[in-house]
């Protein structure tokens, strides 16, 4: 008997009750990839760089369906660098999403790696969707600072729309010592709206710190339309990170996020329809309300041309000014480019591919 002829019909075969089970698995991805020349940065020149409009990704969807309006399902999705062909998000194998739940008549309960809500506020509504000149870099998306992202632990419920209405929450575990009770627990909701033309909503986020003594706090406004050729979007942030800043270190010149900070983002898509391609620009505001002051502001102007449904190329030119001391350095959905120096100005032109699968 050939054994590596009937290793895969024998796997088929004890696995076949399980698959006939599983009611639908879907394959996904983005693969996207840029070359980028970087000026004002402490990596300035060119680069052939991966996720950089989108992070370069795979997934796996699942969905098992119970009977009486009660499912099963779950999502599996793998960060990859194209240009080196490694794992993103420090190597982890599932480190952009990693969750299985239920969905019932109710509402959806899940449990694993996921985004805080006030992410699903942000990235909709930015026109970049977090990528090069990602709102996300001044408008915090409230995960926890060590975790790519994303918060690990987390049980998220999300509710039924009702008439376009609907609630996300979560409530992320720290996994922590008997000492304390919310050590480095992260707990968010996202109250918002939904139609063909509209999306709005508000967010409220608070991560408790490693002692337990304080929370990284942010309130999130925002609003973008959906159709149309003007798309106007805007993002609002009141945030006090009072967990991990300290009296003695209000803010930071180098990372965004201070114990008191107002953040603000506008812009539009402005569709030009089938063969014409979108054109995309945001301005977005850091005002860094401590005594020292590290504020900034960036302004990104691009433009998407659609070869297909699932195939599109892109061509954006990305500008921060840091003001004073400030020393913030440049982001896109992947790859960060740290500043030459307090008052600098860093600059990048991408020009890049996306494929969606």
């Amino acid at each position: 008997m050939n054994i590596l002829k009937a290793t895969p019909a024998l796997a088929v075969a004890l696995l076949s009750p399980y698959a006939a089970a599983q009611s639908n698995v879907t394959l996904y991805g983005i693969l996207d990839a840029c070359v980028v020349s970087a000026h004002g940065t402490s990596a300035a020149g060119t680069q052939a760089n991966s996720g950089c409009a989108y992070g370069s990704r795979f997934g796996f969807r699942g969905q098992e369906d119970l009977g009486g309006g009660l499912k099963a399902d779950f999502t599996l999705e793998s960060g990859i660098s194209l240009d080196n062909g490694t794992l993103a998000q420090n190597g982890r194998l599932f480190g952009r999403k990693a969750l299985v739940g239920l969905i019932t008549p109710y509402g959806q309960l899940h449990m694993g790696r996921d985004y805080a809500p006030t992410f699903y506020l942000v990235r909709p509504v930015d026109p970049y969707k977090a990528g090069i000149g990602s709102a996300t870099t001044m408008v915090s998306t409230s995960a926890r600072p060590d975790g790519s992202g994303r918060n690990d632990n987390s049980i998220v419920y999300t509710s039924p729309r009702k008439n376009g209405y609907g609630i996300k929450a979560s409530y992320a575990l720290g996994e922590h010592t008997a000492t304390s009770t919310t050590t480095r627990d992260a707990k968010g909701v996202l109250f918002s709206y939904e139609s063909d033309k509209l999306l709005a909503g508000v967010a409220y986020n608070a991560t408790t710190n490693a002692t337990g003594r304080a929370d990284d706090r942010t309130a999130t406004i925002g609003a973008s339309v959906k159709t149309g050729f003007f798309q106007p979007a805007f993002l609002f942030q009141v945030g006090k990170w009072e967990g991990t800043r300290s009296v003695a270190a209000p803010s930071l010149a180098t990372s965004f996020f201070s114990r008191d900070y107002r953040s603000a983002m506008v812009g539009a898509t402005f569709a030009f329809g089938p063969g014409r391609g979108n054109l995309i620009a945001t301005y977005k505001r850091y005002d860094d309300k401590t005594v020292r002051n590290f504020d900034a502001d960036q302004v990104t102007v691009g433009h998407k041309y659609q070869l297909s449904k699932r195939t599109e190329l892109y061509a954006v030119y990305t500008r921060q000014s840091n003001k004073g001391a400030a020393a913030y350095g440049l982001m896109d959905a992947t790859n960060a480019f740290a500043a030459n120096g307090a008052g600098t100005a860093p600059s990048a032109f991408y020009l890049g591919i996306t494929h969606i699968f």
